[in-house]
Order: C-alpha cells, then sequence, then structure tokens
C-alpha cells in the first residue's frame, strides 16, 4: 500500500515536472530575445560640451544606467557633460532577460582660431586636426594610411585651360572636415578618373598624373563678399556673426571686401586686410531687410574692380536668399563673362528655400566656382563653407582632363571626378560650361506696392532711371509692363489695381525720358503670384509688383495658349503631346477664383504676327481655341 501511494506520488511529481517544462519552452518560444535596434555608441564632443547618449531597444520593458536609481523607457535618450573620457552603461530588462551595453564618450581639446597675421604664410599652418563630424573643411590633417577620405569635392574648374583641356582642383576631406594633406606620399596605388558626358559623346578617362599644391607656400587672395538685403533675408545678423567667426582663420597678406545689396548695392568696405575688416564687422547695422533682388547687376559691379590690382587669386562670394528678379539690363552670362575673361570664380551660397536654384548653380559653373545649398538653422556652418571656399585656393589636388574634338561644339559637358585607393571609392560631380547659353529669370520686377496702392516707393527709383536710361539710349525697344497684386480684393478688383500700377509704372518712365510709344502694359490681377500662400509680409509684396517684358524678336517673346487644365498631370500629359507635334512647349500655374490652373503654351515667336498666323492655322486644323499672349 505504501508503495502504491509512494508511485502516486512520484507520478503526479513527474507530470508536473513535464507540465512546468512544457510551460518554460512554450514560454521561452513566445518570448523574444531583447535587441538593438539603434545605439549611440562612440560619441566625441568638445571639451565643455555636453553629449545625448540615444538608444531603441526591441522587446524590452524598462532601460536603466548604472549608477542612476530610476527607469527609462526602451527609446529614451540620457545627456551627459563629461570631463574626461567616460564609459556609460546601459542595461535593457524584460523579466529575467538583459542586455548590456556601453557608450564611450571622448573629449575632444576645444578648437582654438588661429590669430590674424601670424607668419609670412597662412594662418592653416596653424590649424590642428578637427574632431567632430562635419559636412565641410574644419581641420587638417597629414595622411596616412590608416585615415580614409569621406568625401572629394571640385571646387575650381578652369575653361579653356590648354586648347583641349580643361582644369579641375579638388579637395579630399575625411569625415571630420580635415583636408587630408600629402595623399599622393601614400603607399598603394591612387586613382583618378573622370566621366565626361555631353549631349552626343560619353567618354572615361583615367588621369595618370596629378599634383598637389600646398597650401602652406600659398600668397594671399582677395575676398569679395556679397550679401542679400531683400526682403526674403530674415537671418543676417546671425550671416554677419558667421563672417566674423571666420576672419581669423586668414592672414595679413589677405584683403576682404563686404557690400549688401537688394535693388541697390551698398559697399560697406573695400578690400582690407583681416584685422581691420573685423573692426568693420564689429560697426556693421544693416538696415532692415527690403526691396528686390539684383544679384547680376551687384556681381557684375564687383567683379569689375578686381581688375584692378596685383596679379593675385581673387574670388566672389555671394550670399543670397533668393534668385534675381530685378537686375533688368544684367544677366547671368553678363556676370559670367566677365567673371571669365578676369578669372575670377563666383562661389554661390543660397540660404532657406525660396530660390529657384538652377540659374545660381549655371553663374557658378559658368565662373568655375561653387553652389552652396544650406538651411536657415545651418547658417552657422557658414564659418566652415567659407574656410573651405577660401582654403581651396591655396590647397588642392589639381587634375587636367581632356575635352575631345567631338565635344568642342557642345554647351556643356557634365564631368563626374572619382578618386579611388584601395576600397575607398568617392566622387563629385561638376559642369564645364563650353559655350554658354542665354538664362532666364523666371521674372523682373521694377517695383513692389504697399497693400491696395499705386504708389512707386523711393527705394525702386534706381530701377526705372537705369530702365528709361535704356530705352532713351535704344530707342527701337518696345518693352510690356504687367501689373501684379496680392489677393487684395474680388477678381475685378484685383485686375483693376494691378493695371493701374503698370500705369503708373509707365507715367514714371516717360517722365523719365522714356518714349510712350516703346511701352506697352496690361494688368493680370492675381492669377501670376510669386508665392501662392503669401505666408509673410514680404511675399505679399513681391507678389504686388509691376514686372517688365521685352518684346525683342532676339529672345522671342510671343506665346501662344494652346489649352487650360485643372490638374498639373493633364497639363503634363497635354504638353507631352504638343512635343510628339514638335512644338515648343510648357505649362504654367495661374490662379482663378483662388483656384490653380494650369496653362499649355507653345512658345518660340518672334513678333506678335507670327504668333497670330501660328494661332489662326491651328485653330483652323484643330477646331480648337487659341489666343496669343
Amino acid at each position: 500500500m505504501l508503495i502504491r501511494k509512494h508511485k502516486r506520488v512520484a507520478v503526479s511529481i513527474l507530470i508536473a515536472a513535464v507540465f512546468a517544462c512544457t510551460g518554460l519552452l512554450f514560454q521561452s518560444c513566445a518570448t523574444k530575445p531583447i535587441e538593438v535596434k539603434t545605439f549611440t555608441g562612440y560619441i566625441q564632443v568638445e571639451e565643455g560640451e555636453s553629449a545625448d547618449i540615444a538608444w531603441d531597444f526591441v522587446n524590452a520593458e524598462r532601460v536603466q544606467i548604472k549608477g542612476l536609481n530610476y527607469n527609462f523607457s526602451p527609446n529614451d535618450s540620457y545627456k551627459v557633460k563629461p570631463t574626461g573620457t567616460k564609459i556609460v552603461q546601459v542595461t535593457a530588462y524584460r523579466g529575467n532577460d538583459s542586455l548590456v551595453v556601453n557608450s564611450v564618450i571622448d573629449i575632444a581639446p576645444k578648437k582654438v582660431k588661429p590669430q590674424f597675421g601670424r607668419g609670412s604664410t597662412m594662418d592653416f599652418i596653424g590649424l590642428s586636426p578637427a574632431y567632430l563630424e562635419s559636412d565641410y573643411l574644419s581641420g587638417v590633417i597629414k595622411a596616412d594610411s590608416t585615415l580614409n577620405p569621406y568625401q572629394i569635392k571640385i571646387m575650381r574648374t578652369v575653361y579653356p585651360y590648354t586648347n583641349d583641356q580643361f582644369l579641375v582642383r579638388a579637395i579630399v576631406l575625411d569625415r571630420f572636415g580635415n583636408y587630408m594633406q600629402g595623399l599622393s606620399s601614400l603607399p598603394g596605388e591612387i586613382n583618378w578618373s573622370a566621366s565626361l558626358q555631353s549631349d552626343l559623346v560619353s567618354s572615361n578617362y583615367d588621369v595618370t598624373t596629378f599634383n598637389e599644391k600646398d597650401y602652406s607656400t600659398s600668397e594671399g587672395i582677395d575676398i569679395n563678399i556679397l550679401l542679400d538685403n531683400s526682403s526674403a533675408a530674415q537671418k543676417n545678423v546671425q550671416i554677419i556673426e558667421s563672417i566674423r567667426s571666420f576672419l581669423p582663420y586668414l592672414t595679413k597678406f589677405d584683403k576682404v571686401s563686404f557690400s549688401y545689396f537688394n535693388q541697390s548695392k551698398i559697399d560697406v568696405f573695400q578690400f582690407t586686410n583681416p584685422t581691420d575688416a573685423s573692426k568693420e564687422f564689429n560697426k556693421v547695422s544693416l538696415p532692415q531687410p527690403q526691396g528686390l533682388n539684383s544679384i547680376y547687376k551687384s556681381a557684375y559691379t564687383s567683379i569689375s574692380p578686381l581688375a584692378s590690382g596685383f596679379k593675385r587669386t581673387k574670388i566672389l562670394v555671394v550670399i543670397t536668399y533668393g534668385s534675381d528678379n530685378s537686375s533688368i539690363i544684367y544677366s547671368s552670362n553678363d556676370v559670367g563673362k566677365l567673371a571669365h575673361d578676369l578669372d575670377v570664380p563666383v562661389y554661390i551660397i543660397g540660404v532657406g528655400s525660396a530660390m529657384e536654384s538652377y540659374s545660381l548653380k549655371y553663374l557658378s559653373s559658368l565662373t568655375g566656382g561653387r553652389y552652396y545649398q544650406v538651411t536657415s538653422d545651418d547658417i552657422p556652418k557658414l564659418e566652415n563653407i567659407l574656410l573651405e571656399i577660401v582654403f581651396s585656393q591655396k590647397g588642392y589636388y589639381e587634375l587636367l582632363l581632356p575635352v575631345y574634338s567631338s565635344q568642342l561644339e557642345q554647351n556643356m559637358i557634365k564631368s563626374v571626378l572619382t578618386y579611388k585607393r584601395d576600397k575607398v571609392k568617392l566622387n563629385d560631380k561638376a559642369n564645364i560650361i563650353l559655350k554658354s547659353e542665354v538664362q532666364f529669370s523666371s521674372y523682373q520686377a521694377l517695383a513692389y506696392f504697399n497693400y491696395r496702392d499705386t504708389l512707386i516707393l523711393p527705394e525702386f527709383e534706381v530701377i526705372f532711371k537705369s530702365l528709361s536710361k535704356v530705352l532713351k539710349d535704344n530707342p527701337n525697344s518696345v518693352i510690356q509692363l504687367i501689373g501684379h497684386s496680392s489677393t487684395e480684393g474680388t477678381n475685378e478688383y484685383n485686375a483693376e489695381i494691378s493695371l493701374k500700377r503698370a500705369q503708373e509704372a509707365r507715367r514714371r518712365l516717360i517722365g523719365l525720358g522714356a518714349a510712350p510709344s516703346q511701352i506697352r502694359i496690361r494688368g493680370e490681377g492675381n492669377a501670376k503670384p510669386v508665392y501662392y500662400l503669401q505666408s509673410t509680409q514680404w511675399q505679399q509684396q513681391n507678389n504686388r509688383r509691376v514686372t517688365v517684358r521685352w518684346l525683342d524678336p532676339s529672345i522671342l517673346p510671343y506665346e501662344i495658349i494652346a489649352g487650360q487644365s485643372s490638374t498639373e498631370n493633364d497639363a503634363l500629359s497635354k504638353v507631352e503631346q504638343w512635343e510628339g507635334k514638335k512644338y515648343q512647349v510648357y505649362y504654367e500655374r495661374y490662379i482663378d477664383n483662388n483656384i490653380p490652373v494650369y496653362k499649355v503654351k507653345l512658345w518660340g515667336y518672334a513678333t506678335q504676327k507670327d504668333a497670330e498666323d501660328t494661332a489662326k492655322h491651328l485653330k483652323d486644323k484643330f477646331k480648337s481655341y487659341f489666343a496669343v499672349e
């Protein structure tokens, strides 16, 4: 009996054990292990700065940091201000499961800027290596086989350099923005190559030799800085501070000039040494941003003085919030030709997103410079961008690339420069302009107006005087003045006030000596706003404008409205249909009763009669409505 009882107990224990093991088995199968999705494992900060350790654990319930008595969530962060190298232990928990990871924080010495005018060579000699990740040049480091380049940048192109070659100058940076000096002395093979593409020809070219320019032997340069202070400018106080912070990197042999512009240009100080320039910047107080943007005129008049003086490197740096809209008689081609003839590259830094960057990129390419785009939040980086631009005039890797005879008739070569060593392969792109093309601004304005007003403000008088002189000197030229409005009233009111603005502009030009027979006018109401949302006062002002259009047969000013669509996709489809019929065509957005519409336009007619004859032919052929504009 006792034996039987012991057997029953043993069986019960065995069954319980089986169930327990099975339960544990199912539990272990059902519970997934803790995993690290993201974790900041290594951080490097300057002395006195804080570091953020961030993590995201999968399948965790809570997180603890060694030495702290409270829990964090599985997706969280912790800020620490170390005084030396520090290891922070982070542990994620779920039930009895845990996962331990460590974050290492290193301290980089605080970078001390060079003092003005030390020694007979550039202060870049005093630049120590940087240890914080940067997209732009921040320091200098001696290249060795343990360091990997992170990016190359084409900073200067020159065409023609010889009859059948163009020159490329590039810099090589590591991930901390350090210029890597002495790559040619590294063991192993370094390959530079280029892919050259034009409309008809594509080719690949291996560069057999390249030269490095030692920045420490370079002489001083002239740096002309031009700052946009039109109505779109919002961050110029911070930009001035960034420029001031950049100046200590220069030497007493460098010279700096500074101007700002809207529809007019104001020269603050002419070329002076960095020490005096810094003193000048301490006194700079820019007026309230207002007015239009005359990049082309301002750049042209800034480049001209660079023709005089000693033969030395000269550059123009333009910092702008938008594209040109008021140069009237100057174009990007005028600037490009002058800059090319005087060997002055133009570097343009676009700030924010209110611009059409294509024309500015083209201008930089045309002069052999480079275009940068930064957000408003990235303005502190201007210090390093300016450093990168100036340094690259003194230290660089230089290569000569061919232009094949079959490419000489093309307008542009798209070049891709590639650097390759071991497993590292980097590239950058640049457009080489062989023959410049006419670049048209989206619009050219004479003035903008206050709300429900037709008064021409005094600050725009300079544009009217310039235009009236051109009309007087060219009595056969004819222009059209087009008035615009913001949403100031009904469609009828907007049409009426836009026409009155055009009439007022005509009266002012006639009063300055232009012939009435040279001027045509029309009003567009609020159908063609520059800024559709009009969320700021300056955007509304720019919508309340009078624009000028040259009725010059050489620029094919007349167009034919060939249809209208309610959606952009439909407009694009119609454009493609006309392109299939071999017409030059595009679509343009308008506003009708606060609703966007898309007009399809055939373009490229030299005279109104040419356009009317074509419109009549199309009307007879397609039994549809065509209107000349």
